[in-house]
């Protein structure tokens, strides 16, 4: 049979949903050249946003893609966070800066106080923080 019409091999196609956060984390710094703060963002919102089902993560993304026009700056900086939001799965291409990172975080918080409520959102924030401390 032509190679062009074999199937795809079904192990590429497994759910990276399984993955934990950690391992998640510790797979996306293997493949991208990030900087200790950027890495230490990534564990942190894949952390935030893995405590909420999946329905309610969907909205949330789709909450803080409308809203990251109200972070200033570059144009392409906010594309590449927008693909980010929307494939949960992809990996930062560059380091942000220190305050882009504080905007995104405050955005996420902001989204987390809409969608559970501000004193659920401020224990998914310290849960993260300090199971990303454990990480780093």
């Amino acid at each position: 049979m032509p190679e062009k019409q074999l199937l795809a091999d079904p192990s590429s196609q497994i759910s990276l949903k399984a993955e934990s956060a950690a391992f998640r984390e510790r797979r996306l710094r293997a493949t991208t050249q990030l900087d200790e703060r950027n890495a230490i963002f990534v564990a942190l919102m894949l952390q935030l946003f893995s405590r909420a089902d999946e329905l309610t993560e969907k909205s949330m993304r789709n909450w803080l893609i409308n809203n990251l026009s109200s972070i200033n700056t570059q144009e392409r900086r906010l594309s590449q966070l927008n693909d980010r939001l929307i494939d949960k799965n992809a990996t930062l291409q560059i380091n942000y800066d220190l305050v882009l990172l504080q905007k995104i975080v405050h955005l996420s918080y902001m989204v987390l106080c809409e969608y559970c409520g501000p004193a659920k959102a401020d224990q998914h924030l310290a849960q993260s923080i300090k199971q990303n401390r454990a990480l780093s």
